[in-house]
């Protein structure tokens, strides 16, 4: 084993202890599916918080939602309405879809942040996101 999967391995996050996932994603890193939590493999992720909050409002899209990596089970989704600049909008507050919070994603799933209406996200600035969880 070479001495970046030895790195890797080590920096695995053990089963049970809880991770925070804060990132900053522009509109183009949220067209393009920016991934907010990693994926581990052979693990599954099970998000107990998810929130996110706009510099600036979110315009044109219909919706902004944290989804599983490949399956797109919705972690947090929020209407763009709901994304009015420095609001922060989490799993209670406007109008959420929260299908996956508090649930076992499936095993091998991240998360990342996606725009549901095909790409049309305009943000003044960026969208602030955050995810607590842990492996399991």
């Amino acid at each position: 084993m070479g001495w970046y999967a030895k790195l890797r391995q080590t920096l695995k996050p053990v089963a049970g202890d809880m991770v925070y996932f804060p990132h900053t994603v522009t509109a183009t890193e949220v067209k393009a599916g920016h991934v907010v939590v990693p994926a581990v493999a052979g693990r599954k992720f099970h998000p107990v918080f998810a929130a996110m909050g706009a510099t600036g409002s979110v315009t044109t899209s219909t919706a902004i939602r944290l989804v599983e990596t490949t399956t797109a089970g919705i972690v947090l989704g929020h209407l763009a309405a709901d994304l009015a600049d420095g609001a922060w909008c989490g799993p209670t507050g406007g109008t959420p879809t929260v299908t996956k919070l508090n649930t076992d994603l499936t095993r091998g799933e991240g998360v990342k942040i996606v725009d549901v209406a095909a790409n049309s996200l305009t943000v003044t600035t960026a969208i602030s996101v955050f995810v607590a969880g842990y492996y399991v």
